[in-house]
């Protein structure tokens, strides 16, 4: 769940068990943090961020290890634009 001062919120329903590893909430960080720094508010960068990683860990096959899902992220991203 991802909240705001305001009450609004955003519920993330994407992700697996192997998100549970050394250096995810690293990537996790800076995928929001290039969010915001490309103009998005704090709170939809939260939102989007935590919904592209958990898409990425659903996306991986077998264990993962934290540059797999910096590996797989511009290729879901461009896929996400497209669609």
């Amino acid at each position: 769940i991802v909240a705001g001062p305001s009450g609004a919120a955003f519920v993330n329903s994407t992700g697996t068990a192997q998100l549970a590893t050394a250096g995810t909430g690293d990537v996790l960080s800076g995928i929001i943090g290039a969010l915001v720094a490309s103009g998005q508010s704090a709170m939809l960068a939260g939102a989007m961020g935590a919904h592209l990683h958990g898409l990425l860990a659903e996306q991986a096959i077998g264990p993962i290890v934290a540059t797999d899902l910096i590996s797989g992220l511009r290729a879901l991203w461009c896929r996400l634009q497209t669609n």
